[in-house]
């Protein structure tokens, strides 16, 4: 009796043991679902300027067609729009806030939805640039071989300055300079400093002039 439990009972019970963990095996294999996942491009934000003097401004951008782009300013979302057939899409009025606005998208299609753009930092800027107008002064007069003087002032860090039309030199500080040459007579300087957003500050004087 040993001898045959021995003989066919222990390779029986081998086997069937074998066969239920091949077939749990096969039976947890098939049950597994292996998820697909759709990778969405980010939009990419098209607007031309950084800076603007406007409270409301247009935003342009491109992604694929038929998508939801939801855009976010400052981390707020601003709004939801659709693409066109080209891909582009736009949202006509954005309000910004003072000073730094940091604007990026993200697509949506079906369940899946994309990282977000590259961010666009774009400055309002609604105060015009400070600008003094330091030497000379209105009204100084020069004579003989002073036949030129150094027009030189202030105003804000970033700001262009134009002299009569020609650009002045500009530091890091908002400190500007130029050299004008003068004529006889009057002679009219009229200095006018922008900014980003193209605020612009004036400042007019005449000094004189006679060899």
């Amino acid at each position: 009796m040993v001898v045959v439990l021995f003989k066919y009972g222990i390779p029986a019970l081998v086997n069937f043991s074998f066969f239920l963990s091949s077939f749990s095996s096969q039976k947890s294999s098939s049950s597994q679902v292996i998820p697909t996942t759709t990778v969405l491009q980010p939009p990419t934000l098209t607007t031309p300027f950084t800076a603007t003097n406007s409270a409301t401004i247009a935003v342009t951008g491109t992604a694929l067609s038929n998508q939801t782009i939801q855009l976010y300013v400052n981390d707020s979302l601003s709004g939801t729009t659709t693409t066109k057939g080209d891909g582009s899409f736009t949202f006509p009025k954005v309000s910004l806030t003072q000073q730094q606005n940091t604007l990026k998208a993200e697509a949506k299609q079906g369940a899946a939805t994309s990282n977000f753009s590259d961010p666009l930092t774009i400055s309002y800027l609604q105060k015009a640039p400070d600008l003094t107008l330091d030497s000379p002064t209105d009204g100084q007069s020069f004579s003989g071989d002073q036949n030129s003087t150094m027009v030189k002032g202030k105003t804000d860090p970033d700001v262009q300055v134009r002299v009569n039309g020609f650009w002045a030199i500009v530091d890091n500080q908002g400190n500007y300079s130029y050299n004008m040459q003068l004529q006889d007579g009057d002679n009219h300087l009229d200095v006018v400093a922008t900014d980003q957003a193209g605020n612009k500050t004036e400042r007019q004087i005449t000094v004189k002039y006679s060899h």
